[in-house]
């Protein structure tokens, strides 16, 4: 039988965080430009929008989450830190609604469904704290490889 192999879990490479899984709903983009300098977004993290407008790694106080940032593909799959974008992106895409993988700090292991939480100075998806952490319309679906977890934006 073709699924007699399944074991109820989702098959997915061990990749890092900011790779979309499936079908995604919605899809932001914003222009370079766009972007808070002094504090460059990173894929595979929550980033928020500041009353400027403008996109901003983690979720500072007074910014709106804007979602996840997604890993721009020429740009290295394992490497985390790789996923700064420069001035020679034009563009930046981040995901609103729909299954991506994010990085996670180093001090969580969640169950799955559990809420996400995104802490607000690098934008790690979290399940622990009230200081420093915001809220997210998040939920953990499973660990990908260590660090790095498969998410369901809502």
């Amino acid at each position: 039988m073709a699924f007699e192999n399944l074991n109820g879990r989702i098959n997915l490479p061990k990749v890092g965080g900011g790779e979309i899984q499936g079908r995604v709903i919605k899809i932001g983009t914003t222009n370079f430009e766009n972007t808070n300098s002094s504090t460059r977004v990173l894929s595979g993290r929550f980033a928020s929008v500041n009353a400027a407008g403008k996109l901003t790694k983690g979720v500072a106080s007074n910014n709106t989450v804007a979602g996840v940032v997604m890993r721009e593909i020429t740009n290295s799959m394992e490497v985390s830190v790789d996923g700064e974008f420069d001035a020679s992106t034009n563009h930046i895409n981040y995901v609103r609604s729909g299954l991506i993988t994010v990085d996670a700090s180093d001090n969580t292991a969640p169950a799955p469904f559990t809420k996400v939480k995104a802490k607000d100075s690098d934008g790690t998806a979290t399940v622990t704290g009230t200081t420093g952490t915001t809220e997210t319309n998040a939920e953990f679906i499973q660990e990908v490889k260590p660090q790095v977890w498969l998410i369901r934006l809502i």
